[in-house]
C-alpha cells in the first residue's frame, strides 16, 4: 500500500494549489473534496471492526452486534438529552483513538501511563490545534444554526489555545522521555509528521485539512495494519479480497449517512445536517474505538 505520509503532503500541496488558482474554494467544492476523501477511505477504515472484534477476542456475532449497537445507541441518547457533553466525549474519545493509532507500533515498549499520556495529548493537541486556527470559521458554522449554536461553548479560543500548548508540551515531552524505543529515524520522522498536521489544519479549511488528516495519516495506516493482521489470519488473502470485505459495510454506512443527511435537508427530522454528521461519526467512534482498542491489544502481544 501507498506511503500515507507521502499522500498527505501531496494532497496538501495539490489543494493548497488548487485553492490558490480558484482563489478560494467554495463551501460546495470542499464538501465534494471531503466526501470523496472520508467516503473512500475513511469509512472503509471501520467497515470491518466486526472481523476484528470476532478474531481478537473469539466472541460471537450476538455479541459482538449486541454490545456495537448498544454503545451507539447510548452516544445517539447521550447527544439528544446533552449535546455539549457528547460533543466533549466525542472530541476525547477521538484525540486518544488518533493518539493510539499514531503511536500503537511502539506500544510494547512504553509503560502503560505513559501510552495513555501519549495517545491523548498528541491527538488532543492536533484537534485543540484545529480549533484553534480557524476559529472564526467554526464560530460561523456553529451560528448557522440553533442546533449548532449550543454546541459553541465547547470551542471557545481561550480554552483550546490553553489546551493547545498544555498538550502539546505534555506529548513533547513523553516522546522525548521514551525517544529511546524509536530509532532517531522514526523520531525525528514523528516529529515532523506533528509539525506537518498542525500545518496543515493552519493553512487549510476545517473541512479539507481534518479531511486530508483523517484518509491519510489516520485511516489509511489503519487500513494497512488491518490488511497486514487478516494477511496472517486468512489463506489466499490479498488486496482484492480485503476490498471485497470492506465494501458492504462502507456502502452500508455511507447510505445510511446519506440518508440522514437527505432527511434532515427534506424537513423529516429537525436536527442540522451538520450536527446529523457529528452524532453519526460520534456514534461509530465509541464502538470503533473500543474495537481498536482490543486490536493493537492483541497485536502488541503478538509483536
Amino acid at each position: 500500500m501507498p506511503n500515507s505520509a507521502t499522500i498527505f503532503v501531496a494532497l496538501n500541496i495539490l489543494l493548497l494549489a488548487l485553492d490558490s488558482v480558484l482563489g478560494g474554494m467554495s463551501i460546495i467544492l470542499q464538501l465534494a473534496i471531503a466526501t470523496v476523501l472520508i467516503g473512500f477511505v475513511g469509512i472503509p477504515h471501520g467497515a470491518i471492526d466486526h472481523v476484528l472484534f470476532m478474531q481478537n477476542t473469539k466472541a460471537s456475532p450476538l455479541f459482538f452486534y449486541t454490545f456495537y449497537f448498544g454503545l451507539i445507541g447510548s452516544i445517539v441518547v447521550l447527544w439528544i438529552h446533552f449535546p455539549t457533553i457528547g460533543l466533549l466525549v466525542f472530541l476525547l474519545l477521538s484525540a486518544y483513538h488518533f493518539g493510539q493509532s499514531q503511536f500503537s507500533r511502539y506500544s510494547k515498549q512504553i509503560p502503560r501511563f505513559s501510552k495513555t499520556l501519549l495517545y491523548l495529548s498528541w491527538g488532543l493537541s492536533i484537534l485543540s490545534g484545529l480549533v484553534v486556527y480557524n476559529y472564526p470559521e467554526m464560530k460561523a458554522i456553529c451560528e448557522s444554526s440553533q442546533d449548532l449554536n449550543q454546541l459553541l461553548i465547547v470551542f471557545q479560543p481561550t480554552v483550546h489555545a490553553a489546551v493547545l500548548l498544555i498538550s502539546s508540551t505534555i506529548f513533547l515531552g513523553v516522546l522525548f522521555y521514551h525517544q529511546r524505543v524509536l530509532s532517531k529515524r522514526k523520531f525525528y520522522k514523528e516529529l515532523l509528521i506533528f509539525a506537518l498536521i498542525h500545518l496543515s489544519f493552519y493553512t487549510h479549511s476545517v473541512l479539507i485539512g481534518f479531511s486530508i488528516y483523517f484518509a491519510t495519516l489516520h485511516s489509511l495506516e489503519v487500513l494497512k495494519d488491518e490488511f497486514a493482521f487478516l494477511k496472517t489470519k486468512l489463506s489466499q488473502f490479498n488486496l482484492s479480497t480485503f476490498l471485497r470485505i470492506l465494501l458492504p459495510y462502507s456502502l452500508l454506512s455511507l447510505i445510511g449517512l446519506l440518508s440522514l443527511l437527505a432527511f434532515s435537508h427534506f424537513g423529516m427530522m429537525t436536527m442540522d445536517k451538520i450536527l446529523v454528521v457529528f452524532v453519526a461519526i460520534s456514534a461509530l467512534t465509541l464502538p470503533h474505538s473500543v474495537v481498536m482498542e482490543k486490536f493493537y491489544q492483541a497485536a502488541s502481544k503478538r509483536r
